[in-house]
């Protein structure tokens, strides 16, 4: 069924330096149903183990001939 299609991710990303270390994560899922796709998305990005921006996404579009 099309319609129950879903997709999932999860990235991150690590760079330091001496005492320096910063690190991002990002999740992001995108379902649909027979009219909308839906995104959402969180980023979650660290400083020295300390979390310092945490943003999220939620979205959905017209399937438009998909």
């Amino acid at each position: 069924d099309p319609a129950s299609a879903k997709s999932e991710i999860r990235w991150t990303q690590a760079l330091s330096r001496g005492d320096w270390q910063v690190e991002t994560v990002v999740e992001a899922k995108m379902t649909c149903d027979a009219q909308h796709l839906h995104f959402e998305a969180e980023l979650v990005a660290r400083e020295g183990g300390a979390e310092v921006l945490r943003r999220q996404w939620r979205d959905s579009v017209d399937r438009r001939f998909i």
